[in-house]
């Protein structure tokens, strides 16, 4: 896999564990990880938790079925892309590069001129575009992913409008092929965090057959 990757010009290496990986990641640079959930025991979920609990850095999950327990559970987690075994390595590294390129271009866009507003607030929540930092009702940061800022945001930006898991799955980047469970797994996670506190107003609703609308009021900052 290593030597595939290196042939389209893109440095890979391998590593042995959560030791080597943190030594790279800890490093300058722009990183991908590619993480095999087939680990002997919990190995792989256990060290994307670690990678999410210390890093912002996109991981691709291979395995098995995504129906499958772990796969959902990595889905959960915070994996940016899932692709089930046998792999398509020509697969494999068209998505790498696309996950990388969108990181870029966010990375660059975060701080873009272009950005309309410089937030948004709903149900006394509040979420500010360039930190990036959702705060709740008393004021404390809530963290997201890069997948649920970007799923939030489509949120805010057309509240009370229903929306195809295809425009939320445009919106958070995910490959088109991918089941619509990936997408659904991400609006859950979401819309466990908004809804944390007893008592939380709903305010993601499911329409049947249809997709998702956020049902709060929004209102620019």
């Amino acid at each position: 896999m290593v030597r595939y990757i290196e042939s389209f010009g893109i440095n890979a290496t391998s590593v042995s564990g959560w030791l080597e990986l943190h030594q790279w990641l800890v490093r300058p640079g722009s990183y991908l990880v590619i993480l095999d959930l087939e680990l002997s025991g919990n190995r792989g979920l256990d060290l994307l938790r670690k990678i999410r609990s210390r890093f912002h850095v996109p991981v691709i999950l291979t395995g098995g079925p995504l129906n499958d327990t772990d796969g959902i559970v990595g889905l959960e987690c915070g994996a940016d892309d899932y692709l089930v075994r046998p792999l398509s390595l020509r697969e494999l590294v068209a998505r790498a590069r696309a996950i990388l390129k969108r990181k870029q271009g966010n990375d660059v866009g975060l701080w873009s001129h272009n950005i309309k507003n410089r937030g948004y607030s709903f149900n006394g929540w509040t979420l500010d575009r360039r930190s990036r930092i959702l705060r709740d009702e008393t004021g404390d940061p809530v963290a997201l992913t890069k997948g649920e800022f970007a799923l939030l945001v489509i949120f805010l930006e057309r509240p009370k409008r229903i929306l195809a898991r295809s425009d939320l799955m445009q919106a958070v980047r995910l490959n088109m092929d991918t089941a619509d469970r990936s997408i659904d797994v991400r609006v859950m996670r979401l819309r466990r965090k908004l809804h944390s506190r007893p008592g939380a107003p709903q305010t993601i609703e499911t329409v049947r057959g249809l997709g998702y609308a956020f049902k709060a009021v929004v209102e620019p900052l």
